[in-house]
């Protein structure tokens, strides 16, 4: 059995390895470091140094969940989603994805081209189909009607 200190070590460096790579929520990275062994409460002190070093911040996680989702094509509610997943507050980034630099309306509308063509379909139930993907994807509704009328 380890001792506390040399858990601590161990989520020291398993926080090191998993945050050089990429940025993780704490929930996940708490999640990680418990499912490794590491005792709870030994997990969240880490962590919370960690995070008072600015080295773990769920703001830059947030920020890069939407920069990740915007260009995989993927809407506001998708983001909305993801980040109540982590336990992370919307309004952290709710400014930033409305934001200028984020046009939610055309990605809605190239996503749709890329996926269905130029073309609006005639019938009912292709458009619904159209739609409902946007909808899958995590537009909002003002969104995929933009698409659909910005064609026409």
């Amino acid at each position: 059995m380890l001792t506390q200190e040399e858990f601590a070590k161990k989520a020291r460096h398993k926080l090191t390895y998993l945050l050089s790579r990429r940025e993780y929520s704490q929930k996940e990275l708490l999640q990680k470091l418990v499912s490794d062994d590491i005792p709870v409460d030994i997990a969240s002190d880490v962590l919370a140094q960690f995070s008072e070093k600015n080295l773990q911040s769920d703001l830059r996680f947030a920020e890069s969940v939407v920069n990740s989702a915007y260009n995989k094509g993927k809407g506001p509610l998708h983001i909305q989603h993801k980040l109540q997943a982590n336990d992370i507050e919307y309004a952290l980034v709710s400014s930033q994805i409305r934001d200028d630099n984020f046009d939610w309306f055309s990605l809605a509308l190239k996503v749709r081209c890329k996926r269905f063509g130029n073309e609006i379909p005639n019938d009912w139930k292709v458009l619904q189909k159209q739609k409902r993907f946007l909808a899958q994807r995590g537009f909002e509704a003002a969104h995929i009607e933009a698409a659909f009328s910005s064609l026409e």
